[in-house]
């Protein structure tokens, strides 16, 4: 607990104000989230251009880019920071949470940059699974033309393997941007080479199968934290009718959730590099007998 409250509270310089602003901006209609979830709003055709337009109007405006730009550069902030005091604590060299601010700050940009070069390989990846989807389907057309019944015994495999090989390199992507935030944030302060190391922690032929797992296993604690909060905020909202308690337990559950993927993310981090450059070697080199 002593270890893990630092984190908590690193995190809460973005995550409360943020919170904060968010509720005050847009209050959340927390009670009737899994109505909108499972019947989202239509839009008419012939309208699209209008609800384009109504978005662009809504969320295109000079004040919500520069919230969005603050915000994001809060949270990577902050992120970086809980990076370094989990760190410390994986080294017994303990940290305040005003030191590991200060220290993340040179880091920042380095954090942007790479963040911004994972876009780009996530547009890459976007623009591949639309490649895959086009090529199954054409493959499927060709057997479901020559007999209905290959929609079951083609189709079906073909499409179920193209959905696992996107999510699966969806995951692996995810889990290369983490340890190249870690690695920002702790010992490579360029993002091109922490991303480059990032990408081999996480595609070399020793760890491939291992990230595959891990990948997927993100996406899934991802999806199953986000479905538990919505469950909990719109329980508390439809009985309380009160959606401050919703966006208060909104702020706490991405502090704690935050907080324990960052050990999860370090804590991996440190045990790739142990187990392909020995850095648990250069770390006892560090510390005095």
């Amino acid at each position: 607990m002593q270890r893990f409250s630092p984190l908590v509270l690193t995190l809460a310089v973005a995550v409360v104000p943020i919170a904060i602003v968010s509720y005050i901006v847009h209050p959340p209609d927390a009670a009737n989230a899994w109505s909108a979830l499972f019947h989202p709003v239509t839009t008419r055709p012939g309208h699209e251009t209008d609800v384009l337009r109504q978005a662009l109007k809504q969320y295109g405006t000079p004040p919500f880019l520069l919230g969005f730009v603050v915000t994001t550069l809060l949270a990577f902030l902050t992120n970086t920071a809980c990076a370094i005091v989990a760190a410390a604590g994986y080294r017994s060299t303990p940290v305040t949470v005003v030191e590991a601010l200060r220290r993340s700050l040179p880091r920042l940009a380095g954090q942007v940059v790479a963040a911004l070069l994972f876009l780009a390989l996530g547009l890459g990846l976007l623009i591949a699974i639309f490649v895959m989807v086009l090529a199954a389907s054409a493959f499927i057309g060709l057997f479901v033309a020559a007999s209905k019944s290959a929609v079951l015994f083609v189709g079906l495999p073909i499409g179920l393997i193209v959905f696992v090989a996107i999510l699966a390199f969806s995951g692996m992507l995810l889990l290369a941007w983490e340890l190249a935030f870690v690695t920002v944030a702790l010992d490579e302060p360029r993002p091109v080479r922490a991303v480059g190391r990032a990408l081999r922690l996480t595609f070399s032929a020793g760890v491939f199968l291992r990230s595959l797992l891990v990948g997927a296993i993100l996406i899934v604690l991802y999806l199953v934290f986000g479905l538990m909060e919505m469950t909990v905020e719109s329980l508390v909202a439809g009985i309380t009718h009160l959606n401050v308690l919703a966006a208060i337990i909104d702020a706490v559950g991405d502090l704690l959730i935050g907080a324990l993927l960052t050990c999860y993310y370090v804590a991996y981090w440190f045990d790739v590099r142990v187990r392909r450059e020995g850095v648990d070697l250069a770390i006892a080199a560090q510390v005095p007998a």
